[in-house]
């Protein structure tokens, strides 16, 4: 792994010149750069847990809905049931008179 001497000597190399005002530069550069990220992924995991709160909240939303639906169905299909069944009743009450 290289050391800081090892990436200092590096940037002398590259940049041709032992300025000391230009590496102090870059390594804030870095250091901001490294921030940079580290507050991204900060956020980013923020907003994940955000979603997965929304995401609860909305699934819990559509249980309640389709809790609502399957008695509303269960009604009307007992409705059903019972006018069906009167009609039997009554059609029988005239086959018998």
């Amino acid at each position: 792994m290289a050391t800081e001497s090892d990436a200092r000597s590096a940037f002398f190399e590259h940049h041709g010149n032992s300025d000391s005002e230009a590496w102090m530069i870059a390594s804030q550069m870095r250091e901001e750069h490294a921030l940079g990220v580290a507050r991204i992924a900060d956020e980013k995991r923020d907003l994940a847990r955000e979603a997965a709160v929304l995401a609860r909240q909305e699934h819990e939303k559509l249980r309640e809905r389709a809790c609502l639906l399957n008695s509303r169905i269960a009604a009307v299909s007992r409705d059903i049931h019972r006018r069906a069944d009167d009609r039997d009743e009554e059609d029988a009450e005239e086959c018998r008179a």
